[in-house]
């Protein structure tokens, strides 16, 4: 089994399938940390839209939390996309 993730894990969830932003955060990253992007799918970008977001970026929050890959190492869990998380208080 390879140790490429030595340093831990990250869990990024975006709200639109767009690369630009993931490809620039990965090359940021020390070596030895990976990465399991998750997506929203925000296509309107509406309010209404990204008020409906916030319950799809709890599920995904969970299903990293829950996910074997990212539990059992060090991990951390990042959510962008400014629009979604300037409309509601998530915490």
């Amino acid at each position: 089994m390879s140790n490429a993730n030595w340093r831990g894990i990250v869990g990024v969830i975006k709200p639109t399938y767009t690369s630009g932003s993931l490809v620039d955060f990965i090359r940021l990253l020390p070596d030895g940390v990976g990465v399991v992007p998750l997506f929203i799918g925000a296509q309107e970008h509406t309010e209404d839209e990204y008020l409906r977001a916030m319950d799809i970026y709890h599920q995904r929050v969970a299903e990293l939390a829950a996910s074997a890959s990212i539990s059992s190492t060090r991990k951390a869990v990042l959510l962008l996309g400014s629009a979604v998380m300037l409309r509601k208080k998530i915490w």
